[in-house]
């Protein structure tokens, strides 16, 4: 080759042989990766907290209309026990 070289130099020709590492390049994209998962997941804790705000509403709405049920079922079960009362009474009249 045209060139010399000293003892120690290596070219890319040379077993063993490394290129110079890009650090500049690798911190670049280690950054921007870290910033688009950042993103990502600020975007996951936002749609998560929506989805909270939707369960409650559902399981407080869910929880009124198992109070109204129940309450319907108390009505439904002292009218029968009632209306038994009442047919116990009259058949012991008879």
């Amino acid at each position: 080759s045209s060139q010399t070289q000293g003892p120690g130099e290596r070219s890319p020709c040379t077993p063993g042989y490394v290129a110079p590492f890009d650090w500049k390049g690798f911190e670049a994209h280690y950054e921007k990766a870290f910033v688009d998962a950042d993103h990502q997941q600020q975007e996951l804790l936002k749609e998560f907290e929506e989805l909270v705000k939707f369960f409650s509403v559902w399981a407080s709405a869910a929880s009124v209309l198992d109070t109204e049920r129940g309450g319907k079922r108390l009505r439904t079960r002292e009218r029968y026990v009632k209306i038994a009362d009442q047919s116990l009474s009259q058949r012991k009249k008879h």
